[in-house]
């Protein structure tokens, strides 16, 4: 199973909650349309819903908060360079417990900053998605197309920031379906007819369903990220490592194969 595979099944599995703001009835649509559907997965698009004479086209991306250079995202050159470095530690049978850090300066800049580069990046590719479609014989001139962004927020640790709206101090998560940046960039692209926003904190997934008719009540709803305290996390990274004899990596082997039966 790939990324966009797990990613999709993690955030979109039947009894998932998904918020949104304004009418309920374009996300009752879509949780509808996804239950009764046919789920394609493959390339250009990543996935797309078929259902009678409609079709739901959804391209999956992720960003996060660290600055990005030609090799990539800070983040996940750091996770990269403590892979790395856990591969050459000394093993031994007992176990070895290992730490670090995720260095980089995260802020909300470079959160909107990816999510805008990566967005544009998409929203280019949008006809070629539509024309693989049609190529393939999926859909044809008769059938209702609309395009999501499945958007995954991958930073290590969630985006967050000091909340003093209630008159006490609290930290509050930062999201696609409350960023007035975001949500401008998504009024000016009308080819995207809705958003499925997706980030996880601790064990809990977080799903707005951002759809284009609603974006009025998302804008009323918005907050001024950006003026905002941004609390500008150093993610900690704990494993263990462990080694293994053959005769037990044959019977750990063995035990996946018996689970998947």
């Amino acid at each position: 199973m790939d990324k966009e595979e797990q990613t999709f099944r993690k955030y979109l599995a039947e009894g998932e909650t998904i918020h949104f703001h304004g009418s309920a009835q374009p996300c009752q649509d879509f949780i509808d349309f996804l239950s009764h559907s046919r789920v394609l997965h493959g390339n250009a698009p990543d996935f797309v819903l078929l259902g009678g004479k409609k079709a739901v086209i959804i391209e999956h991306f992720e960003f996060d908060c660290y600055p990005v250079n030609k090799k990539g995202s800070k983040s996940q050159q750091e996770q990269a360079r403590i892979d790395r470095k856990r591969k050459t530690l000394p093993i031994f049978q007992e176990g070895l417990v290992y730490q670090d850090t995720i260095q980089g300066q995260s802020s909300y800049e470079d959160y909107v900053k990816n999510l805008t580069r990566n967005f544009n990046s998409h929203y280019k590719k949008i006809e070629t998605y539509k024309q693989n479609l049609l190529k393939d014989g999926l859909i044809d001139s008769k059938t209702e197309v609309k395009v999501a962004f499945l958007i995954e927020d991958t930073s290590p640790l969630p985006c967050s920031y000091i909340d003093h709206s209630s008159g006490r101090p609290k930290m509050s998560l930062i999201d696609l379906a409350h960023s007035p940046e975001f949500l401008e960039l998504f009024k000016q692209s009308p080819n995207v007819d809705f958003i499925i926003s997706c980030s996880t904190t601790g064990k809990e997934n977080w799903v707005w369903l951002i759809d284009r008719t609603q974006l009025l009540a998302y804008q009323e709803n918005s907050i001024d990220y950006k003026n905002e305290e941004f609390i500008p996390w150093i993610p900690h990274v704990v494993g263990t490592a462990y080694s293994f004899t053959d005769e037990e990596l044959k019977q750990i082997a063995q035990s996946k194969q018996n689970q998947g039966e």
